[in-house]
């Protein structure tokens, strides 16, 4: 990983290090500015941040007051530009020019609204790129024209083509689907379909990663005296079709179809807690509680307790454990 010896993630999640090449796992963030680990942090530019895709959320808050210099680019007004220095409006898709490549045919879809109060998130990238005097690859980009040239080299067609056809045209090259010659191989280490993984064997030290999937009861990592005080299965992230992440939960009309703060339990699960339909119930984890309205559920399995993903009055990731984690990936457990 040339250039990336010393991220935040390096060394800790041995599979996201062998596989993700570009990126630091970003789990651990908050970590990393309130500890100064791997060094001191100053400045943080977000791009979209949301505080409460963090387990642990509070922790995410602390880090972003410490932090000296703080940029947030959002569309609207969130939680992390309560902490941010300055706050740049970023462009929604009708204030950018885009393409769109559907089957052999490609489009060029003009922006409808000019505006001169916000920019996407490219030309914000390629204006610091340019400040910095950064060279090579995207950030020698002149402009977002030539960024959207870029996106379009594929199909051999430019930019000023497109603005000539607004009915579009058809790719000079479309890159059909990636087929895989035998004498090529497939993208594995072994070039062959694998049944055992040999990426997972390297790390097959690691509870419950052997290479070949072999199923363990989740409750094999705890104690006893642990799975009498927490008997229940806590399942978060699921979404119902009328909520995209969070971005939905702000439209008042869809996020009052129905009453906020739902836990949603398996009737059979709730009878003998004694918990009806409507009833206030208290969600724990060693973390923490919050207060949550019963609403019984015959989709949820016995022995679960099932909490929607993204509303900020039920940020069940307050009180899920920053350090309960996949040890070779990083990612949290929120299941």
């Amino acid at each position: 990983r040339p250039g990336f010896e010393n991220d935040v993630s390096e060394g800790r999640f041995p599979l996201w290090n062998e596989i993700i090449y570009n990126e630091a796992q970003a789990v651990k963030l908050a970590d990393a500015i309130l500890n100064e680990d791997p060094y001191p942090l100053h400045c943080l530019l977000t791009f979209g941040m949301n505080i409460h895709m963090w387990p642990n959320s509070q922790k995410m808050k602390q880090a972003l007051e410490k932090i000296p210099f703080c940029v947030a680019t959002d569309l609207f007004w969130t939680e992390a530009c309560d902490f941010a220095d300055i706050i740049l409006p970023s462009s929604a898709s009708p204030q950018r020019d885009q393409v769109i490549v559907q089957g052999d045919w490609v489009h060029l879809i003009p922006r409808l609204i000019e505006s001169e109060e916000c920019r996407n998130d490219i030309e914000i990238l390629l204006g610091i790129s340019h400040a910095l005097n950064l060279q090579g690859g995207l950030a020698g980009l002149r402009d977002y024209n030539d960024y959207l040239n870029y996106l379009l080299e594929p199909t051999g067609l430019s930019l000023d083509e497109l603005r000539r056809h607004p009915e579009g045209l058809p790719g000079k090259k479309i890159p059909g689907e990636r087929m895989f010659s035998y004498e090529e191989g497939l993208p594995t280490p072994t070039k062959k379909v694998e049944f055992v993984s040999s990426l997972l064997e390297n790390h097959n030290d690691l509870p419950g990663h052997s290479g070949l999937p072999i199923f363990f009861d989740y409750r094999d990592i705890f104690t006893q005296e642990e799975l009498q005080q927490f008997p229940l299965i806590l399942s978060t992230g699921a979404r119902k079709p009328q909520f995209c992440h969070s971005r939905t939960y702000r439209i008042s009309w869809l996020s009052n179809l129905e009453p906020h703060t739902l836990v949603h339990i398996n009737p059979n699960t709730a009878a003998p807690l004694g918990i009806a339909e409507g009833d206030p119930v208290i969600i724990a984890t060693p973390q923490g509680e919050m207060n949550f309205i019963a609403s019984l559920d015959t989709g949820v399995l016995p022995n679960v307790v099932h909490i929607l993903h993204g509303d900020k009055d039920q940020d069940i990731n307050a009180i899920l454990d920053d350090n309960f984690l996949d040890p070779i990936s990083g990612f949290p457990g929120v299941k």
